[in-house]
C-alpha cells in the first residue's frame, strides 16, 4: 500500500508549506494511520472496559515486577530463569501450566 500524494507539490516553497499542511493534513493523517495500523498491527481502537483495562495494568505490573526479580541478585536456577525469560509478556493461550495453575514448567 503506498500513500497517494494527494496535492503535494515537491517544488512548494517553504512559505506555502504551512497552507498546504492545513489543508491536507487530515487526509495525510488517516492515510498513514491506516498504513500502520494494516502494516504494524497498531493504532487499534479497542474499546476496553475498565475490567479489561484493570487486568491489562494488573499484567503489566505482574511482567515489570518479575523483571525487577530477574534483575536482582535474588537466586534463580537457570532453567527457572530461563522459563521467567522465555514466558514473559506471552498471551496466557500459549502458556503452560502444570498441576497447580499458576505455576509454570518446561517441556
Amino acid at each position: 500500500m503506498q500513500i497517494e500524494y494527494k496535492n503535494l507539490n515537491t517544488n512548494q516553497s517553504e512559505e506555502q508549506f504551512p497552507k498546504w499542511w492545513k489543508e491536507n493534513r487530515d487526509y495525510w493523517c488517516k492515510q498513514i494511520k491506516l498504513v500502520v495500523s494494516n502494516y504494524r498491527n497498531i493504532c487499534h481502537d479497542w474499546q476496553f472496559s475498565e475490567a479489561q483495562q484493570e487486568l491489562l495494568f494488573q499484567y503489566y505490573d505482574a511482567n515489570v515486577l518479575l523483571m525487577d526479580c530477574l534483575a536482582s541478585d535474588c537466586y534463580l536456577s537457570c532453567e527457572v530463569r530461563q522459563e521467567i525469560e522465555n514466558s514473559l509478556l506471552l498471551p496466557i493461550s500459549e502458556l503452560k501450566f502444570g498441576k497447580t495453575k499458576g505455576f509454570l514448567y518446561g517441556e
